[in-house]
């Protein structure tokens, strides 16, 4: 049988796709992600100064032991750390026990989902000075929990869908153009 350049580079854009596609594939970054869903206090809300503030924070799927938040003052110190939920394992709850000094505070997470994906963010928040208590109820929270945007967080779900589907796109365009070149002329 002679050589046949042809079909030897069909065989090679064919090889050289799939070796793209798996290239694509092992790239992916895992997308299972346990992203803040919300959070009490919301982001760059201002709460007033009382006894028995409540800090939750929701996440998107369950979290993983070693999730946290540390609840970090006005002086850069830390006064209490968020941990798992014992009721509802995809939220980080703290309370304090004494009033809260006002000022700029900051909740610093770390999320670690079932898969090992770990995630970080931080999250803003004023304490003014007042008596009214606030809550993690959203029905009588000063500052209702609101859907924050994750902070920090690696390329998710949407960001895998596109490269794939292009991929594929390329794969059919290469296939279908081999296929037609292969039909022999009537």
């Amino acid at each position: 049988m002679a050589f046949q350049p042809r079909r030897c580079h069909r065989h090679g854009t064919i090889a050289a796709a799939f070796a793209i596609l798996l290239w694509l594939v092992a790239a992916m970054p895992a997308v299972a992600h346990s992203e803040l869903v919300s959070s009490s206090p919301a982001a760059g809300s201002t709460v007033t100064a009382a006894l028995g503030m409540t800090i939750v924070l929701s996440f998107s799927e369950t979290l993983k032991s070693g999730s946290k938040a540390e609840i970090v003052g006005p002086d850069g110190a830390t006064v209490g750390t968020a941990t798992i939920d014992a009721r509802d394992d995809t939220k980080l709850s703290w309370a304090s026990a004494a009033a809260l000094m006002s000022g700029s505070w900051t909740i610093r997470w770390t999320s670690i989902a079932t898969d090992g994906d770990v995630l970080r963010g931080t999250i803003p928040f004023t304490i003014a000075p007042g008596s009214a208590v606030p809550s993690a109820s959203p029905a009588a929270s000063a500052s209702p929990a609101t859907s924050l945007p994750p902070a920090d967080t690696p390329v998710t779900g949407a960001g895998v869908v596109v490269p794939v589907i292009a991929a594929l796109l390329v794969i059919v365009i290469l296939a279908f153009g081999l296929l037609r070149r292969r039909r022999p002329a009537a």
